[in-house]
């Protein structure tokens, strides 16, 4: 039912999400009667999954909407959601990788698809849904730009750079120019899937040596930080940044950009010799006196 009044509602991939998180959910709860779900039963839920804050946020962000639905349709009284919260988004630490590791990660890579996917995602910062959506139709190889289909059907038009032709190139010429999705399966007829981007890339990366363990950075999104960061690095205004990478606002883009600044490099701002220049001269503080009103009603 759920999936039936939402189809013509959200985007195809945020319902495909949304009723996988569905179906997770009814199979920690088994044969339980939709309205005898309460909110001991979603916190179990919740304490059972093994993933990251933000993933756990993500599910639990879908069961509040199947819930509101589920109350607005008047299949249950209560939404046993409704006062649970979400575990706290740890601050985001920047996951940009280095020169070395992506010397490493190009010698690596097996082929010229692979090529153009990490081209994709570092020079132009593509999302792995955005690289897997990705149209013959959307390119534009006289003018060389691209139109990206983003987040929310937003879309962008970007150019393409000259290091991602050299790599794409022959990934063209090997694929052929005929239409339908640029990078193709090589198990069928048409594209792949957005979870496979993100899976080939963290597999090129562990083979590479470049991701050495879970959850430590090196993943197809820490190429989307990379661009950001060297924009960044050579004097590009966070506003143009975050209308590369797509983002609705460049608040988003900072968290992007956000470092740890070093004891030294405090040091070198927070100086004596710095403070001196900026502060006003200090003025003597007046003695307390009272006022002559007061003087006179003691």
């Amino acid at each position: 039912m759920y999936r039936r009044h939402h189809t013509n509602v959200l985007r195809p991939n945020t319902l495909r999400n949304r009723v996988y998180t569905i179906e997770m959910f009814s199979r920690h709860t088994g044969d339980m009667a939709l309205k005898t779900i309460r909110e001991k039963h979603v916190q179990e839920w919740i304490g059972s999954m093994e993933v990251s804050a933000s993933t756990i946020r993500e599910r639990l962000s879908s069961l509040r909407q199947f819930f509101r639905w589920a109350v607005d349709m008047r299949l249950v009284k209560i939404d046993p959601t409704a006062r649970v919260k979400a575990p706290r988004q740890p601050r985001a630490v920047p996951r940009s990788v280095g020169l070395a590791d992506l010397t490493e990660l190009g010698k690596s890579l097996p082929d010229h698809r692979a090529r153009t996917i990490i081209a994709l995602m570092l020079h132009m910062g593509l999302r792995a849904g955005e690289v897997a959506g990705l149209e013959m139709a959307d390119l534009d190889l006289f003018s060389n730009t691209m139109r990206i289909e983003g987040k929310g059907g937003h879309e962008r038009v970007l150019p393409i750079p000259e290091v991602v032709r050299q790599w794409m190139d022959p990934y063209l010429a090997e694929r052929g120019r005929m239409g339908g999705k640029l990078i193709r399966s090589y198990k069928g007829p048409g594209g792949i899937q957005p979870h496979t981007v993100s899976h080939l890339v963290t597999r090129w990366m562990r083979e590479s040596g470049v991701k050495v363990a879970a959850y430590d950075g090196r993943s197809a999104h820490a190429l989307r930080h990379t661009m950001c960061e060297n924009l960044y690095r050579h004097g590009v205004d966070l506003r143009t940044i975050a209308d590369a990478a797509g983002h609705a606002s460049p608040t988003t883009t900072w968290t992007y950009l956000r470092h740890r600044a070093s004891v030294e490099q405090l040091r070198d701002v927070m100086g004596q010799q710095v403070i001196d220049e900026v502060r006003p001269p200090l003025r003597p503080v007046p003695e307390f006196e009272e006022p002559a009103a007061r003087r006179e009603m003691a």
